[in-house]
């Protein structure tokens, strides 16, 4: 009797709480849209002037700009902390001493940085080593590689991003990682990894960079090569790669050497296409993992060769300028958007100013870079027996292997073999003896068709099966002929287990050629909060993806039949095909990633990502979505930080698998039907009843979905958000409206005008044939005009005076847009009507 009583009490406490939410005002209290912040709005706004998502792909723009918001946030709140004792401090001045150039005098450059896959196996094994050294090195706390990557955190609130300093800083950040390798390893130097070279496979996720000979695995949890099973401030090391971004490509570098000034191809002015930190943080994204994060992209040491590659365009961009009479010295840009990214403030770094980033001092003299490799239909040797020479597009470029074809190490020091590579490179060519010969082949089995030219690796004497030695490489101490001699029995046995057959998990495969994501492919995620990973710091939230037919899956083969024979012309699920569908369904065609293939496979994914803005913290989940049917949906669970402690302030963002940004929808308070209106995606969630999140995945379930009938039904009360991929091709931020013709910037911080010659007449000749309207003038930096009687001409503001520049061949100036675009001088009318319409709106 007691038991029943104590059940009816239950009931009625229970009935009594569910009358007390009934009767709360707002079933939404829970959580909150809110208004984008100043610092990240002033991005996308800036984005929204220079170009558009039909020609920058949205998710780009968006990781840029959360990310270098996030940076300067970390660094005014110091939400992911490090403390740096004197000892570290002493550490870092040592690294900051560059070498005594008279020592150089009579060997020339003493660093020659290579592309990793043109360093011998020694070497490389000798730079993996030295790394190891360092993380094994506790001397400094809690290691010396992780104090020397928390520099990169924004703790001491460095212009290292968001501005024209972005180039500068990483270069001497990357003298002070390569002297600390020194340390352990005099002779090591710092290779550097070109992208390009892998972007150019047929599947760049079976690159042998991606191997446990060179970075190890790039799928989840790192636990094969030199960093397997490694430990970081912000949890195990992590790579998802190719779920997102993409890889530098060839005609992208070839775009940024076409600028003179530095101003051009950094923040805050370089258009989209010239922009080179826009398009690192391309590469962060398709690593992903530590790498995807700026707080913890230096906890990877992928960061570092994905840096030095950088480094290594810029300095050819310097030696373009000094061709031109420009001195890269003085290039620093007159307009900045920080006052920290001004010449004379600190870089942050030593007694460094910005300015002294950009000295030749700190190049000339110490390291230099080799050549990227190159081949030619003359000359089809790359130079390495882990890179292939392949005709693409007409063009002889050398392409990673796969590693499916990983040749045998070779145990002993290279020997620099006879000048083969074309412009005059020497080519480091490992030998096994002294009468090997080097042949070329031709390779007679190629999937894509190309033709391929490999360097054959030389025969090996066959062994017994060796089990596989760790990956991790022990903690090695001694003199450096010691160090040395441990390295070459290392790598012999290597040598000896690379005769065993080569094992792939199946997402590495190389008959895997679409770069479409998998659909099962799994994402691991980090559960770090402000430096410490743990999920039971998380809680997830429901939400709702409404999904429209991409435009370029064009064709699924199921047709209607008419009067017994099909109709092939669409098929049945085409919007087009209906008139109730075709208006309201209309699909343009925002920019994508170059890798984007969705019109070959009925099923895809739609990423969806919170971005800790009050705590550093990142989390991402895909749902499938259905691209057969015109409109589909799915529910996915993202982890936010748990409002419990303290209210989370978080930006939920949605993208497919392409880069092409979702719009985001936020329920209606109030709302009896349940209606959504557009909203800035940015949250506001506190710990207050009815509570819209769960402490776990599981509970997340339970809670959307009603479990306790035959069928389970979803519970759309719980769903506050929704994401709408529609693809149009308007800007898909709220609020924010792409601005056609630009405003002049605010004065300049550091500005020294130098006005024209006045002119009597009522145009300004500014030379290579580009005359401006009206007389010749003093301009605001980064204003933008188009030269009369040209199509493919426009003048940028420089100095206070205007500098014509021209677009690249195959392109024209659009000065709606002020995007140079594909196109002819034919084109220019069409152009002039658009910008006729787009000036009588305004």
């Amino acid at each position: 009797m007691a038991t029943l009583c104590e059940n009816e009490k239950t009931w009625k406490v229970h009935l009594l709480l569910s009358v007390l939410f009934a009767l709360v005002p707002t079933a939404w209290s829970v959580i909150h849209n809110m208004a984008i912040p100043q610092g990240l709005d002033d991005c996308f706004t800036r984005y929204a002037r220079k170009t558009s998502i039909r020609h920058t792909v949205g998710q780009s723009i968006n990781w840029i700009c959360v990310h270098q918001f996030m940076w300067q946030q970390n660094g005014m709140h110091k939400w992911f902390n490090y403390n740096v004792t004197s000892n570290t401090n002493v550490w870092y001045s040592r690294l900051l001493v560059f070498p005594n150039r008279r020592s150089l005098t009579n060997t020339g450059t003493g660093r020659v940085r290579k592309e990793i896959r043109m360093m011998s196996d020694f070497e490389r094994q000798k730079f993996f080593t030295a790394i190891q050294m360092l993380k094994a090195d506790k001397s400094i706390h809690p290691n010396k590689y992780d104090s020397l990557a928390a520099l990169h955190q924004g703790i001491t609130e460095t212009a290292a991003h968001g501005g024209p300093n972005f180039l500068g800083w990483h270069r001497v950040f990357l003298i002070m990682f390569e002297n600390a390798l020194r340390e352990k390893i005099p002779d090591v130097t710092l290779p550097y990894w070109d992208s390009t070279i892998d972007e150019a496979m047929a599947n760049s996720v079976a690159s042998a960079i991606w191997s446990d000979r060179f970075l190890g695995n790039g799928n989840g949890l790192v636990t094969n090569g030199p960093f397997a099973d490694w430990m970081t401030p912000a949890g195990p090391l992590i790579r998802n790669i190719a779920n997102t971004g993409q890889l530098f490509r060839r005609n992208v570098i070839q775009n940024i050497l076409t600028r003179k000034r530095l101003s051009e191809i950094t923040e805050p002015h370089a258009f989209t296409q010239f922009n080179l930190e826009f398009h690192h943080g391309e590469v962060h994204m398709w690593v992903d993992g530590q790498m995807g994060e700026l707080t913890t992209a230096a906890m990877d040491p992928v960061f570092f060769l994905h840096h030095a590659y950088i480094d290594y365009v810029w300095e050819k961009f310097r030696a373009q300028q000094r061709l031109n009479g420009i001195d890269p010295a003085r290039d620093y840009p007159s307009v900045v958007n920080h006052t920290l990214h001004l010449p004379t403030a600190m870089l942050g770094l030593g007694n460094f100013r910005n300015i002294d980033s950009f000295s030749e001092y700190i190049v000339k003299g110490i390291y230099k870079y080799d050549e990227t490799p190159s081949c030619s239909a003359f000359n089809r040797n790359c130079g390495s027996p882990y890179l292939q020479c392949m005709n693409k597009n007409s063009e002889w470029i050398c392409v990673s292997i796969d590693q499916a074809h990983m040749p045998p190490m070779h145990p002993r020091r290279p020997r620099i073999g006879p000048n083969t590579m074309q412009n005059s490179r020497p080519a480091v060519v490992p030998q096994m003896g002294r009468n090997m010969l080097m042949s070329v082949r031709r390779d007679k089995v190629n999937p894509m068709g190309f033709e391929i030219f490999n360097v054959p690796s030389p025969t090996m004497p066959q062994h017994n099966q060796i089990p596989q030695m760790n990956a991790n490489m022990p903690r090695i101490r001694g003199t450096g002929s010691d160090v040395n001699r441990m390295i070459q029995g290392m790598i012999q046995n290597k040598v000896q287990n690379s005769m065993l057959p080569p094992t792939h998990s199946p997402t590495m495969s190389s008959q895997e050629t679409c770069p479409v994501i998998p659909v099962n492919r799994p994402y691991q995620n980090s559960f770090n909060i402000n430096g410490v990973s743990d999920m039971r710091l998380w809680v997830y939230l429901p939400v709702d993806v409404v999904y429209r037919r991409p435009p370029e899956y064009e064709r699924y083969n199921a047709f209607p039949v008419m009067n017994g024979r099909p109709m092939k012309q669409t098929d049945i699920y085409e919007p087009d095909a209906y008139k109730s569908l075709k208006a309201p369904l209309a699909t343009g065609r925002p920019a994508s990633y170059a890798s984007c293939n969705t019109g070959q496979f009925g099923a895809g994914a739609v990423f969806i990502q919170s971005n800790g803005i009050n705590y550093v913290g990142t989390y991402k989940e895909y749902a499938i979505v259905d691209h057969r049917q015109a409109i589909s949906s799915s529910t996915a669970f993202v982890a936010i930080k748990d409002p419990g402690y303290g209210a989370t302030d978080v930006m939920l963002s949605a993208y497919d698998s392409c880069g092409r940004i979702c719009r985001p929808y936020c329920k209606i308070p109030n709302s009896q039907k349940g209606e959504s209106q557009p909203c800035s995606g940015l949250l506001r969630v506190t710990s207050t009843y009815p509570k819209l999140y769960a402490k776990d995945y599981g509970e997340a379930v339970f809670n959307t979905w009603n479990l306790r009938k035959n069928c389970p039904q979803k519970d759309g009360g719980q769903v506050y958000m929704t994401f709408y991929c529609d693809y149009e091709e308007d800007w898909p931020m709220p609020g924010i409206v792409p601005v056609v013709v630009p405003t002049p910037p605010p004065m300049p911080i550091l500005l020294i005008p130098r006005p024209q010659p006045q002119s009597t007449e009522s145009t300004c000749e500014i030379g290579n044939g580009c005359v401006l309207p009206g007389e010749c003038r003093f301009c605001f930096v980064g204003t933008v005009q188009k030269c009369e009687k040209s199509c493919d001409q426009y003048a940028r503001c420089v100095y206070g005076q205007y500098i014509p520049e021209k677009c690249p061949p195959g392109t024209m100036y659009d000065a709606a847009q002020h995007l140079c675009i594909p196109g002819t001088c034919s084109d220019e009318t069409e152009i002039k009507h658009k910008s006729l319409v787009v000036d009588t709106d305004l």
